[in-house]
Order: structure tokens, then C-alpha cells, then sequence
């Protein structure tokens, strides 16, 4: 049966943090462009609307001078068709021009809520991100421990190897007995509670390893009863009947 496996808590809130950052930003930008796009409406309607006051002013002073007998009638004819056109262009705009700046109003505080949301989102990021990378310590801290373990089980048996070795001919120099093992440590995931060294709290393993020589023996002796289990051999007698030639 293939399950699914679940993903950590902080790593999910991680995503759905930066997938609302994603989904804010997104709609910020769709509303800012709208709002630019429908300032250059608003800008075009604005170029368009005519200027009333001065076609009444047009219009106004030609019926003044047909009155004054310097103009005919033609003239001020003219300049009221003009104004009247100029009404009704006005007329078509003046409402567009409103819907227009209502709107522009309304995508305005949109962008203002959009980006009071994604300052908001951004805000909570480094705790989210924070929650997450701890969260991988707390992990990558139990496989290093775990790792470790087999490593000071490794560099234990090696040296007993050794010891052994040298009962019965190895050059001591050559045994490792002497070999230093260093293992840091960390204080606060969980995974190193109750492992360390007594003396040197920041470690996992110090000097020689976390077992000295009384540990060192024992592996000694699990390794000769290995011999014995394995492949029949006696270890001690083998060693004894060198030393005793020696």
C-alpha cells in the first residue's frame, strides 16, 4: 500500500506562508496595473472633455459684438453651435469620467489592503522560516547522533582490534589504540539530551571515545568472544602461549 508520508508541521506552514506571499503579491500586481491602466483612461476622457468656459466666453462676447453692430449674426450662430457641441461631447464624458475616478478610487484601496496584507505576510516570514530550520535540526540532529553512535561504535571496536592485535605480535604503534576521537554536540535539540560527556558538556565524544579504557576492555573482550563464537579460536590461550614464549 503506498501511503503518502506526512510532511513536518513546520516545513507545511513554511509552504502555505510562501504560498500566501505568492497569491498577496500576485494580486497586488494585477490590481496596481489595473489602477494604471484606468488612470490612462481617465487621462484620455480628460483630454477629450472641452473647455466650456471658454466656448461661453466664445459665445458671449460674438453675441456682444453682433449687438455692438461689429459682428453679423453668423458669428454668434457659430460659437453657439460650437458650445452646444462641446455641451454634448461633455455630457457623453463628464459620467465616464466619474465611473473612471470611482473606480480608480476603488482599485486604490485595494492596492492600499493588498499591501497591507503582503507587509503583514513578510513580517511573519523569518519566524516562519525560523520554525522550519529548526525543525531541520531537530531532525538532521537525530540522524548526526545516530551517526555518531556508529562511529564511536566503529573507532571502539577498531582500537580493541588493536589491543588485541598487539597481544599477539602487532607493533603497539601500529594498534590505534591511541587514536583520538572529537564528537561536538549541541545544547538544544532534543536528540542530545542525556548524551555528552560529563566533563565537556559540549561534546559527543572526547579523547579516546565516551567509554575510556574500562570500555575499551570490554570491547576487547566481545572481540575475543567473537573469535570464539566465529571461528573457534581461543583467543586468551593464543595470547597467553606468546607471552609466555616471549
Amino acid at each position: 500500500m503506498n501511503m503518502k508520508m506526512e510532511e513536518a508541521p513546520a516545513l507545511a506552514g513554511l509552504r502555505v506562508q510562501l504560498a500566501k506571499v505568492a497569491e498577496v503579491s500576485e494580486r497586488l500586481a494585477h490590481v496596481s496595473a489595473a489602477a494604471v491602466e484606468w488612470r490612462e483612461t481617465l487621462k484620455s476622457y480628460a483630454a477629450q472633455m472641452p473647455n466650456l468656459a471658454a466656448l461661453e466666453k466664445a459665445e458671449s462676447d460674438a453675441m456682444a459684438a453682433v449687438a455692438l453692430g461689429e459682428a453679423d449674426s453668423a458669428s454668434a450662430q457659430t460659437a453657439s453651435e460650437a458650445l452646444a457641441s462641446a455641451r454634448t461631447v461633455a455630457a457623453e464624458l463628464g459620467p465616464k469620467i466619474k465611473a473612471a475616478e470611482s473606480t480608480i478610487a476603488g482599485l486604490e484601496r485595494r492596492k492600499a489592503e493588498a499591501r497591507a496584507a503582503l507587509a503583514e505576510l513578510e513580517a511573519a516570514g523569518p519566524a516562519a522560516l525560523l520554525a522550519y530550520l529548526k525543525e531541520e535540526m531537530e531532525a538532521e540532529a537525530a540522524r548526526y547522533v545516530k551517526a555518531a553512535s556508529a562511529l564511536m561504535r566503529h573507532h571502539s571496536r577498531l582500537r580493541a582490534l588493536g589491543g588485541l592485535a598487539t597481544e599477539v605480535g602487532l607493533p603497539p604503534h601500529m594498534s590505534g589504540v591511541d587514536m583520538k576521537l572529537v564528537i561536538g554536540r549541541m545544547d538544544w535539540p532534543s536528540a542530545f539530551e542525556g548524551q555528552q560527556v560529563p566533563h565537556s558538556p559540549k561534546l559527543l565524544c572526547d579523547g579516546t571515545g565516551l567509554f575510556g579504557q574500562a570500555g575499551i576492555q570490554a570491547a576487547k573482550r566481545e572481540e575475543a568472544d567473537r573469535l570464539q563464537a566465529e571461528l573457534g579460536i581461543s583467543f586468551r590461550a593464543v595470547a597467553d602461549k606468546m607471552k609466555a614464549k616471549a
